[in-house]
């Protein structure tokens, strides 16, 4: 059996420090840090993490709590005289806010017009709409197209090789009775 004999100079190790510092003071020193890592991984970490996810749902519930009283709660707005303009929930004016921006008058562009126009005096959707049919007619005008070019090409082709074929073969027989070789 062999033995292993360690020996460590601390002079050299402790150069740094002032003579004060004893090897015993740094081997306690990390002992306490160690067990205070320790300690705090496994007693403190899991309540801690435990408050803050009760924390998180309590925080998360307050808060949509708050948003769905204050979308059930009513408003009302009023004008620079203090007349009432709008009475009702902030649900309410979403909605009117959402009908009054698609049923607007727009022009040819679909920009928001003013008092009366000549051009266009439809409303939103119905510039959306209008707008929409006419990309969709332009696909289907396009496609028709192409499928009518091609139809007309290959038919033209077919009749160029038909005509061809009985022109060739009305030219060779008409070639032959001249000649003689045929009988009328």
């Amino acid at each position: 059996m062999a033995i292993l004999k360690l020996e460590i100079n601390t002079d050299d190790i402790f150069s740094d420090y002032d003579d004060s510092v004893t090897f015993e003071d740094l081997f306690t020193e990390a002992i306490r840090k160690e067990v205070t890592k320790a300690v705090f991984e496994k007693v403190a970490k899991v309540p801690v993490e435990e408050e803050t996810e009760k924390i998180k749902i309590e925080t998360e519930s307050a808060i949509e709590k708050k948003l769905e009283n204050l979308i059930n709660e009513d408003l009302a707005f009023v004008n620079g005289w203090g007349k009432a303009t709008f009475v009702g929930s902030i649900e309410d004016y979403i909605k009117q806010q959402i009908d009054e921006r698609i049923m607007k008058t727009v022009d040819n562009e679909g920009r928001p017009t003013t008092g009366c126009h000549r051009d266009g005096g439809q409303t939103w959707v119905q510039y959306i709409v209008k707008k929409e049919i006419d990309y969709k007619l332009k696909q289907i005008k396009e496609d028709a197209d192409r499928i009518a070019t091609r139809f007309c090409k290959e038919a033209l082709k077919e009749e160029i090789e038909k005509f061809k074929t009985q022109t060739l073969k009305g030219l060779v027989i008409q070639q032959l009775e001249s000649v003689g070789v045929l009988n009328k």
